[in-house]
């Protein structure tokens, strides 16, 4: 299965709101996050980037720790020659819940890469 690069690429902020501003994570579901939770969103990430059909979806859930969500596939299309798919990323604790969208382009090596805003 292709992997997705960067690991933290669910934050979903540009990496220059890296150096101002991280306090915003206290209320982000992903604060709350234990590796098998990013392992498992991974997997759902990765399955739904397989995907060609607009609309497509997985869910994911940790049942040890409550945490859970939805990726589902908006859009896919060409950008400069290579194919990219557009992504709501839902998560949610047993106290928080968030929603993003992120664009990822798949490399000439078949990896998936979030693209730069």
């Amino acid at each position: 299965m292709r992997r997705i690069v960067p690991i933290m690429v669910f934050l979903l902020v540009s990496n220059s709101a890296w150096s101002f501003n991280l306090s915003w994570m206290k209320d982000a579901p992903v604060s709350n996050f234990t590796e098998e939770d990013w392992g498992t969103l991974r997997s759902a990430v990765e399955a739904v980037l397989q995907e060609s059909e607009q609309g497509s979806s997985r869910t994911w859930a940790n049942e040890a720790t409550g945490n859970s969500g939805t990726v589902t596939l908006l859009g896919s299309g060409d950008r400069d020659g290579v194919l990219c798919r557009r992504l709501k990323i839902e998560n949610r604790t047993p106290d928080l819940a968030g929603v993003s969208t992120a664009t990822f382009c798949q490399t000439v090596d078949g990896e998936w890469k979030m693209a730069g805003h």
